[in-house]
This record gives structure tokens, C-alpha cells and sequence, in this order.
């Protein structure tokens, strides 16, 4: 049991470390492998939230012996957007990406929402907010979320944690584009990239 114990203590002090040295002013870069994390998606019938999804239950290779339910079809691509309820230009480009993912939602891409909120805000608060947005806006993509702020996130946007944030991933969980700010209102070049990957023009 020791022996167990110090192989778990010593796996854990790699990962944190492995993640600190992701978590730098900018985050993870282009050409940069998938670093995998599971949030709950908010469901909008109940307003509360439902299962845990993986990002590798989409694209990237799922790591044996993760506790999950069997994972859906393998994507060509995976656009991931990271947002906040009180960030005007996220919600602003919300309906645009509802809109990409009705035109390729059946050509193997995926998109997700990622919720993303300050340590002082209140869950339950934020949550019911997602919520109205949700269903203001007409999103259909999955929201995920979670009552704690995941730090994996910010392995993806940095300190910095610059929002909006669009991630794009291809069929092998590698980074293929990365937009932060204004940048990801260019809709345009997150649907150049999306075509590359799906053998379109």
C-alpha cells in the first residue's frame, strides 16, 4: 500500500508539474498536444448540470483506464471556446459559432463552450445565468461548466487568460489554431481552418 502511495504521490507531482510549465503568461501554442480535462454540461431543460465530458471523447487519444462512459464517435475537429457571462464580446460571437456548428456539426466537427468565472463569483449564480444565455442566444453546442474553476483551462489561455479564447484541435488532439481576443471574431479564419481539416477546400 506504501509503494502504491508513493507511485500515485510521485505521478501526481509530475502532472502538476508538467501543467505549471504549461501555464505560462500565454498558454499552450499551436503544434501543442491536447492536455485533457472533464467538466459537466449544463443542461437546459433542468438548468442544472449533467454529464462529465472529456475533450478526448471527441479527438486526441483517450488515456487507458479513464473513468467515463463509453466515448462518442472519434471527430475530425474540435473547436473549443472559452468565454465568460459577463464577457460582451464572447456572447457577442456565440450566435456565429452556433451557426458553424449547425453547417458542420454533421461533417465530424465538434464545438464546445467552456464557462469560464472568477473564484469570488457564485456557482449557482453563474450557472442560472448560463442558462438564460443559453436559451437567449439559441445555443445548441455543449456548455460545459463546473463549480470549481479548473486550472486546466488556464493551461490553454495563460495567466493572462485572455477572453474570448477559440481553440481548434484536429482528429489527433493537436493545436492547429489558437485566437484570442478580438482575433476570434474572424469566424472567416476559424472556418478556413475547419475546412482544411475535413478535406474541404
Amino acid at each position: 500500500m506504501r509503494i502504491l502511495s508513493f507511485f500515485f504521490l510521485s505521478f501526481l507531482s509530475f502532472s502538476l508539474c508538467a501543467a505549471d510549465k504549461a501555464l505560462d503568461a500565454e498558454g499552450l501554442s499551436q503544434g501543442s498536444k491536447l492536455v485533457d480535462f472533464g467538466m459537466r454540461t449544463v443542461d437546459l431543460e433542468s438548468g442544472k448540470l449533467k454529464s462529465l465530458v472529456w475533450l478526448t471523447d471527441f479527438v486526441g487519444e483517450p488515456p487507458a483506464g479513464k473513468a467515463n462512459s463509453t466515448p462518442a464517435p472519434r471527430k475530425k475537429a474540435l473547436v473549443m471556446n472559452f468565454y465568460a457571462n459577463w464577457c460582451k464580446p464572447c456572447l457577442a460571437e456565440m450566435p456565429l459559432l452556433q451557426k458553424l456548428s449547425e453547417k458542420y456539426g454533421a461533417k465530424e466537427v465538434q464545438f464546445i463552450g467552456v464557462n469560464f468565472r472568477n473564484e469570488n463569483e457564485n456557482p449557482d449564480a453563474v450557472l442560472a445565468e448560463t442558462v438564460k444565455i443559453m436559451k437567449d442566444k439559441k445555443i445548441t453546442y455543449p456548455i460545459l461548466f463546473d463549480r470549481f474553476t479548473s486550472r486546466n483551462q488556464l493551461v490553454y489561455m495563460g495567466s493572462k487568460a485572455i477572453l474570448p479564447t477559440v481553440v481548434i484541435f484536429d482528429a489527433n488532439g493537436t493545436m492547429v489554431k489558437k485566437l484570442q481576443g478580438e482575433k476570434t471574431k474572424n469566424i472567416g479564419d476559424i472556418e478556413k481552418v475547419i475546412e482544411k481539416l475535413i478535406g474541404g477546400k
